[in-house]
């Protein structure tokens, strides 16, 4: 079940999830979805149930079918719109964080949900992925499907630009309300997942046919990428940097391929089962100025993997000159399992 880290603000008086005092305080929590439901639950307590829970039930579907979560992500807007939803029939609902948390408990329901591609109108294969624009002040989101199309979405056609007006690549799709309007065919296969790079500008995605591939953002060329040593690819992350990005795929490695010499730098071997996801540590990546003395000059990046396997990896590397000079895999004993990364 994907899972997202998100923070909220609550007042002390409306909901158990908030806090003692009558003041608003920033509170993190873990959503994540399972079968028909997306659970919100305290990030940092553990063993307890969900604070609030959406149910999606056989009336969430005009069509008699009943549609379930697939994947989230959650992002701090102005208008607080900030979560997104992916159904398995290829739709997409909005809703806001706070309106959940202050909602009432036993509240099952999406509150202020609007609703993008829905039914599926445009494109009714299951959502794979959901992710914001990072520059877009969460005006932007794009959906990802099972078909191998890339749909971007925007709260407002006053938040396009002519670029972005011009469809990613294909024409512009603005025939129905809460329509896509633009789209990226990126394979014949499933977009299993995609990642922003920081400054918002390009966009990552693995897909089925096992190739990663970068592409310019809003416009939409290809710019570089790589296929996988075997099998499809699962996963996708981008450094804080934006110079390295991450994978895990069907074929148990962890990637990190270098958006510099367009090459991979580092197979990590360390899983028995395909790795299902991935995440560059922006606390123990140290790069540029200001870093800690523990790592000295070269770029030092920690990367987080998590495999079908059951374990969770943690993978130390050091860079210079956008090549990996050694591994540091002193104080990880807190991993569940270290893995053993091979430069090329």
């Amino acid at each position: 079940a994907p899972t997202t880290t998100a923070t909220g603000t609550s007042s002390g008086s409306s909901s158990a999830a908030n806090n003692s005092s009558s003041t608003s305080a920033s509170i993190s929590y873990l959503l994540y979805n399972v079968g028909e439901a997306l659970h919100i639950s305290l990030a940092h307590v553990g063993g307890k149930d969900p604070v609030r829970s959406v149910v999606f039930s056989a009336g969430s579907s005009n069509s008699g079918a009943t549609p379930y979560p697939t994947c989230h992500a959650h992002l701090e807007t102005p208008d607080e719109l900030d979560l997104l939803v992916g159904l398995s029939n290829g739709a997409v609902l909005l809703g806001s964080l706070r309106a959940q948390l202050g909602a009432p408990v036993g509240n099952a329901r999406l509150l202020q949900a609007q609703h993008y591609n829905p039914e599926g109108v445009v494109d009714g294969s299951c959502t794979t992925a959901v992710g914001w624009s990072p520059q877009s002040e969460g005006q932007i989101f794009v959906a990802a499907h099972e078909s191998g199309a890339l749909y971007l979405y925007a709260k407002s056609a006053a938040e396009l630009d002519g670029t972005v007006g011009a469809g990613l690549g294909g024409a512009p799709i603005k025939t129905l309300k809460n329509s896509p309007v633009g789209n990226i065919p990126v394979s014949g296969g499933a977009v299993h997942d995609f990642a922003f790079s920081p400054d918002g500008t390009k966009l990552a995605t693995a897909t089925r046919d096992g190739i990663l591939r970068v592409f310019e953002f809003p416009s939409g060329p290809l710019i570089t990428g790589f296929k996988s040593y075997y099998g499809g690819l699962l996963c996708v992350a981008w450094s804080h940097d934006g110079r390295y990005i991450a994978t895990g795929g069907e074929d148990d490695l962890v990637a990190v391929f270098s958006l510099h010499e367009e090459r991979v730098i580092v197979w990590g071997e360390g899983h028995n089962s395909w790795v299902s996801a991935v995440a560059f540590d922006p606390v123990m990546t140290d790069v540029g100025e200001g870093r800690p003395t523990r790592v000295g000059t070269p770029d030092y990046y920690r990367i987080g993997s998590v495999g079908q396997d059951t374990q969770a990896l943690l993978w130390d590397i050091v860079v210079e000159d956008d090549r990996p000079a050694g591994l540091d895999l002193d104080g990880l004993t807190s991993a569940v399992g270290l893995g053993r990364a091979v430069s090329t």
